[in-house]
This record gives C-alpha cells, structure tokens and sequence, in this order.
C-alpha cells in the first residue's frame, strides 16, 4: 500500500496503481519532439519552442517538414517520418559533415495519400547516420520513402527494411552502407549503387540478391548470396567472414581476402574480371565449378585448387612469402600464362588419392620456397630438383609419398624435412642426396635404406630409427653436423 498527500487529504493507492504510475512517469521521462516547422536541428523554432531534441526523445517529422542537421552531434532516440500531405516531401537532410545518432529505430512511415509523389526521406549527403534500424514503408511509385547517399556513410546495427517499388536507396557518389543485420530484402525496391559500398558487418548474414557496386563482407559467420546478386566494382571479404558462391555470380572488378575470411567456389560459377588477392590468413578454395580470373593472383594466404571444373587463371599466379598454393587430389592443375613462386612460400600437394603434378609445379623448386607433400596416395612429380643452389625444401607431411616413377635430385645447400604426426618410413624417392635432413614427426621416421649425409641433420621432434642393416653415416665432420636432439627426438 502506499499513501501520498494531497492538499488535506490523504490517498491510499494499491501497489499495481503505484506501479502504473511508475511507469507513466518513466514514459514522461522519454519526451516526444516533433518538428513543426521546416529549419535547423540546433533551432528550437523548428520544434515548436521546444528543446533541441536529445539521445532520450523520440522526433516525429511532420508532412511537409524537412528538418536540417546543421552541426555535429546531433541525437534523438527514435524517428518517425509522417507523410499525410499529396505532393509534399518531408524527412531529414544531413548538411555538411555532420552527424546524427539514432539509438532506437528510424521509420519512414508509407506517405498517407499518393498524388503525383509523395515523399518521405532521410539525407545523409557527406555526413554520417547512426542508426538502430530503418524502414522504408514508401508502397507505390507516387508514395515514396527513401534513403539517400552521397559520400557519407550510414551505421545501422540491426536491418534495413523495404517494401516494394515506392522504398528506395540511392547513392549517387561513393559513399557506403554498413549493416549488421538483413539488407533491403524485400523484391521490388529500388536500389541505385551508383560507386557506393554495402558492407554487410554483423554475423551469418543473407546478401540480398542486388546489383552492387562495391560490395564488402565484413564480421564473422557465413555470408550467403542469392542467385542474381553481381557486383559492378570490388568484392572484399574481411574479419573472419565466410562466402560459399551457391549461386552464379560475377565481379567486374578485383575480389580481396584478408583477416582469417575465405571464400569458396562451390555450386556457382565465379568470373572476376580483375585481380585475386589473398592477404595473409585468408583463404580461397576453388572447387567443383567454374572458376575465372582475368586479372592476376597474388597468393599471401592460400590457394587451395579442388576436383571440379577447369580453374582458369589468365594472368600470373604469384605465391608470396607465407602463402600457400595448395593442389588436392584430383584437380586439375590451374589454366594460366605463368607461376612465380617467391621466398618463404610453399606449393602443397594435399589428399588421399593419387596426383600428378601439373605446370603448377616447376622443374626446379626455387630457393627458400617449399614443395610440401602430405598425399598419401602418391604424387608423381616427374624429374625435379629441390632448390636453385642454396635452400630449396622437399617437406614430407606425415605418410605422404612420392610417387615411385619421380625422379628428386637436391641442389647444394637444400634440405629434406619430415613433418607431422604420423609414423614414416623414408623412401630412395625422397631421400636420393639431400644435402640436410630435418626430423620434425613427433610419430617418428623409419630409415627405409642406408644412406649417408654430407650435410648436417636437425631434430627438432620425434625419433629416426635405424637398423643394423639401414644406417645413416654421416660424413660431415663438423661438431655442428648434428643439431637439436634431446629424451624425445634423437
């Protein structure tokens, strides 16, 4: 129970009447400003004598007002766009490089009466837009409810909503878009990219089907594309998003990779008519379907080419340092003019099938680059030789095997590497002459012959067993001949 005083007399009041007093005082608290008269934010003219609105206040545009952003900060908690005037425009215009913050939802409600057009709108121009979310209700061509983009940029946390033909988005220059939730879903609204950027930022999103311009996926979780979404300038994938092309799609400029994001080419077709670039920790998986790149591939992460259709790749494939061309069982080798192969990368031969190396693989592995081969059904690399006559690695993963009919010869200075986890027994294949052996296989490595070493052995990890009837001489005198070695790699 509770009891207040007014004048003389006292008042009892049940606790669920107190409580719905409570909450009309809470309510009171969050004021209601409506623009009144077309003018400046800042004026308390514009909204009726009122204060300027604040991050606690709901706005309301009238019909026929338009209310201009004219300094920075500007903030309010919800904005409602009120059309009941024919042939009128109404809404909101960012002047400058301002910015306003919306921290609840912005509704562009569906103009009342039509006429010849009736318009609800928020312009952001150069300036900035914070957002929750916003709807575009604008129904017909002659009820209209739009967003408009010059070089500024649009925050929304949440979605962007549309209905059909009378919602609209227009960029006219390059600004940008970044969404964290659905993006203009709804078929029949009219979406002009003009060079803007859509850059779809939250987690597992949908990437509705629209003609793009430059079209980012950013955030975390899978990025799934409709049939019919293509893109005018740039496809760039970052954070530690994922793009399974589903659907056909195509990019008429370059497609970039960077963070931990990858991309992989599965049920549609991928044509892009500029460059691939994979940055560092990022991945690119080219699988069963059709696969071109006009321009060229810059390989800092990795290349993985899978069975499927022919991978073509016009220009030159450049595997950087730390990238990773990766070749699994039965692909078929890339279509391209030419590969180049920089130090510290490596060409991967992946799978439990057998696979024949293709031009991918050069007759000399380069110095400092690696030819890693972790195949367990046998590659056949033909004659190479390992380095170019200081540091080239032959990297045996595990069991994987080269193939009986390759011939290896080891340049000086080059060096064969065990890896892994599982056991292995080396073969006359891959142990031929090399000059240094690196025992790197916590599951260990069976001597499968006798063989001597001119260079030095490392063991970094694991055991290399030998018998009475398969010993490794060393003919190195050097203190320096055998390195590492410890309880548990020896």
């Amino acid at each position: 129970m509770v009891k207040f005083l007014f004048g003389n007399r006292t008042f009892r009041l049940s606790g669920i009447v107190a409580f719905l007093c409570f909450l009309f005082l809470v309510k009171s608290a969050e004021a209601q400003r409506t623009a009144s008269a077309s003018g400046s934010w800042t004026n308390t003219a514009t909204w009726g004598g009122a204060s300027v609105p604040t991050s606690t206040d709901a706005v309301t545009i009238n019909s026929g007002i338009t209310v201009t952003v004219d300094a920075p900060g500007a903030q309010c908690a919800s904005i409602g766009v009120v059309a009941t005037a024919s042939n009128t425009t109404n809404g909101i215009t960012i002047s400058g490089t301002n910015d306003l913050t919306v921290t609840g939802a912005i509704t562009l409600n569906n103009p009342i009466t039509g006429g010849t057009t009736t318009t609800g709108k928020i312009d952001v121009g150069s300036g900035t837009l914070n957002a929750a979310s916003i709807s575009l209700l604008g129904s017909t061509a002659g009820r209209v409810t739009q967003l408009l983009i010059s070089t500024g940029t649009v925050n929304v946390t949440g979605s962007i909503t549309n209905v059909t033909t009378g919602s609209k988005i227009i960029f006219s220059s390059n600004g940008i878009i970044n969404v964290g939730g659905a993006f203009f879903a709804t078929s029949g609204g009219v979406f002009t990219a003009s060079t803007g950027t859509v850059n779809y930022n939250g987690a597992a999103q949908s990437i509705t089907a629209l003609t793009y311009y430059h079209l980012n996926l950013s955030g975390s979780g899978a990025k799934t594309h409709a049939t019919g979404t293509t893109v005018g300038g740039n496809l760039n994938l970052s954070g530690s998003a994922t793009m399974l092309t589903t659907a056909a799609i195509a990019v008429t400029g370059s497609v970039t990779l960077s963070g931990t994001s990858s991309m992989t080419n599965s049920t549609g077709a991928l044509t892009v008519g500029g460059d691939l670039l994979m940055n560092s920790g990022s991945t690119f998986q080219a699988n069963v379907t059709g696969l071109n790149i006009a321009g060229v591939t810059s390989v800092n992460g990795t290349l993985q080419i899978n069975a499927g259709a022919t991978k073509t790749f016009t220009g030159l494939i450049t595997i950087y340092n730390g990238g990773v061309l990766q070749m699994m069982a039965g692909s078929p080798s890339p279509t391209t003019a030419s590969y180049s192969y920089q130090p510290g990368s490596t060409l991967l031969y992946g799978g439990a099938t057998a696979k024949t190396a293709g031009s991918e693989c050069p007759a000399t592995i380069p110095d400092g680059v690696t030819l890693k081969i972790s195949n367990t059904g046998g590659v056949t690399l033909g004659t190479k030789t390992i380095g170019g006559g200081t540091s080239g690695v032959l990297e045996i993963v595990d069991d994987g095997l080269v193939s009986a009919t390759s011939t290896i010869t080891y340049a000086s200075g080059s060096t064969l590497l065990y890896s892994g986890t599982a056991a292995n027994t080396s073969t006359n294949i891959e142990w031929s002459s090399p000059a240094n052996v690196i025992i790197n296989n916590t599951g260990g490595v069976t001597l499968g012959a006798a063989k001597s070493l001119s260079g030095v052995i490392t063991f970094s990890n694991g055991i290399l067993t030998t018998t009475a009837a398969n010993l490794l001489s060393i003919t190195n005198t050097a203190i320096t001949a055998i390195v590492g070695g410890s309880t548990s790699s020896y």
